[in-house]
């Protein structure tokens, strides 16, 4: 047999494996996620619900729309006075800022675990604290990384000087 039969031979079926690799490549499967968070599912599962709902109803004429019926005009209760012992919502959140040592993120954190004022941290002890912070951060997912015992301790030590 002629050896360049042979090669010409080999070069071909190589060139048909090589094509046969590369068109399976060429299309990619689609791909699911390997991991879905609860609120991601949640939320899709309640996005077919309606349409599920939907689905198996039958048509039903729909009744005429009701008439709105006027509601009796209550009188406005005037502004009172914020007492002393309640802070105003604006003073609150100019209290967590004025806070050294706490950035942006934390003081979201904070909030969200139920603080929402130098007062209140002052009063806090770090360890329940800290639990606290990291359920709200798993709810919510305010930052990346909790903060350390230690900066909690520190930020309920930095309160107490604070609002002595």
């Amino acid at each position: 047999m002629n050896p360049t039969i042979i090669v010409a031979g080999f070069v071909v079926l190589l060139a048909l494996l090589l094509y046969y690799m590369y068109r399976e490549k060429a299309e990619p499967a689609p791909t699911e996620p390997d991991v879905i968070k609860v609120r991601d599912y949640e939320a899709q599962r309640a996005a077919e619900k309606p349409a599920e709902a939907l689905e198996g109803q039958a048509e039903e004429p729909e009744a005429p729309p009701e008439e709105p019926q006027p509601e009796p005009a209550e009188p406005e209760p005037e502004p009172s006075e914020p007492s002393p012992e309640e802070p105003k919502p604006e003073a609150v959140a100019d209290d967590l800022e004025s806070l050294t040592g706490v950035g942006e993120k934390y003081r979201a954190l904070l909030r969200a675990a139920g603080v929402r004022s130098i007062a209140m941290l002052a009063g806090e002890e770090p360890a329940p604290l800290l639990d606290r912070l990291t359920e709200a951060n798993e709810a919510e997912e305010i930052v990346k990384r909790l903060p350390r015992p230690e900066d909690v301790d520190d930020w309920v030590q930095k309160a107490k000087q604070q609002s002595a």
